[in-house]
């Protein structure tokens, strides 16, 4: 069986993930001063500019990829 359902630090790092992307997502279209959203859109462009979302992405599949791992091995081993 692939979904194992008491794996939960796999969906809280799941779960923490998903409410990053929503509030980057969201978080420029929140202020109502055009002055806000052009900062927040600059200290946007500027982590692109330094590989930011390159690193999160890195992060993400070193956190959620093994446990994924896990629940293979531990099935093939079961076999």
């Amino acid at each position: 069986m692939l979904f194992n359902p008491l794996n939960t630090k796999y969906y809280i790092y799941k779960l923490s993930f998903k409410f990053i992307e929503l509030i980057a997502f969201l978080l420029p279209a929140l202020p109502d001063l055009l002055l806000i959203r052009l900062i927040i859109l600059t200290m946007y462009f500027v982590a692109h500019i330094l590989g930011l979302p390159t690193q999160y992405m890195h992060m993400k599949n070193t956190l959620l990829e093994p446990s994924t791992t896990e629940q293979k091995t531990s099935e093939e081993t079961n076999i």
